[in-house]
This record gives structure tokens, C-alpha cells and sequence, in this order.
């Protein structure tokens, strides 16, 4: 999907995609949410062979709803 998006958006699609895995994968790991890690980890992963911008619709959603997750229980257990 970076090249894809590179191609069909340029720098102006490329970097906000970058940017939502990096900024996703920050407030992770600040929070020590390890399910969501691994799940960007993968969605990056998957990004680099799927050349299709909406082939990830549900990987966002999932995203999502994995940001607004109560994470207060994880950090506590540390």
C-alpha cells in the first residue's frame, strides 16, 4: 500500500498514512497496549503487499475501536 499510495496520492497520501501508523503505534506502546502493537505491527506489515487503499477498511475500524479501548488496566499492572 506505500507505493500504491505514493503513486496514486504522492507525498500528500504517503505521509498521513505513515503518520496514522506512527502516531497509532506511539500511543501504544506509551499505554504498553501489547494487542494493539502487534496490531499495527501487522497492518504495516500487510500494507507493504496489498496495493489497494480500501482492501484495509476493516483494519482501520478495528484501529479505531482499539485507540478508544480502556487501557487504564494495562498500565496499572506495571
Amino acid at each position: 500500500m506505500f507505493l500504491a499510495l505514493w503513486i496514486d496520492f504522492g507525498l500528500f497520501g504517503l505521509i498521513p498514512f505513515i503518520a496514522l501508523l506512527a502516531v497509532s503505534l506511539w500511543k501504544f506502546y506509551r499505554v504498553k497496549y501489547w494487542p494493539g502493537i502487534f496490531f499495527i505491527g501487522l497492518v504495516g506489515l500487510v500494507s507493504m503487499v496489498i496495493h489497494h487503499l480500501f482492501a484495509l477498511y476493516t483494519a482501520f475500524l478495528i484501529m479505531g475501536l482499539m485507540m478508544f479501548a480502556d487501557t487504564d488496566d494495562q498500565s496499572k499492572a506495571d
